[in-house]
C-alpha cells in the first residue's frame, strides 16, 4: 500500500494478509519533507480503513513496543520462545538451537 501526494510516494507499506489478518511487515517513509505531517501514521489508519472495507479481521504490528503501535492497538500479545529436550539428542539440538540465537542476536 502507498500514501501518494501529489503523485509523489510519501510512504508505503509491505503488508501480508494471511488468514484474515493484515500483517504490517515493512514501513517505509520516502520524503522527509513531510515529516511534521505523520504520513507513517496516515498511511496506517487508511491501512486499518481498507482492512475493514475487506473484511480482514484483525491487523497485526508484529513485534516490538514502538509508541505508534501502543497508540493503533486495543490489545497486546506478549511472544516468546521456549526450548527443551527430554533425551541427549535433544540436549545436544537444544544446544545448537541456544548458540545459533546467540548468534543471531549479534548479528541484528
Amino acid at each position: 500500500m502507498h500514501l501518494k501526494i501529489n503523485d509523489k510516494t510519501v510512504s508505503s507499506c509491505l503488508g501480508i494478509i494471511f488468514k484474515e489478518v493484515f500483517y504490517y511487515f515493512i514501513p517505509t517513509i520516502y520524503l522527509s519533507e513531510f515529516d511534521r505531517f505523520k504520513p507513517g501514521k496516515i498511511l496506517i489508519l487508511e491501512i486499518i480503513k481498507w482492512c475493514i472495507n475487506n473484511n480482514i479481521k484483525r491487523f497485526d504490528f508484529g513485534l516490538g513496543n514502538e509508541n505508534y503501535k501502543k497508540h493503533f492497538s486495543n490489545k497486546e500479545i506478549y511472544s516468546s520462545k521456549y526450548l527443551s529436550f527430554h533425551s541427549l539428542k535433544g540436549f545436544i539440538l537444544y544446544l545448537n538451537a541456544i548458540v545459533f540465537l546467540k548468534i543471531k542476536r549479534l548479528w541484528l
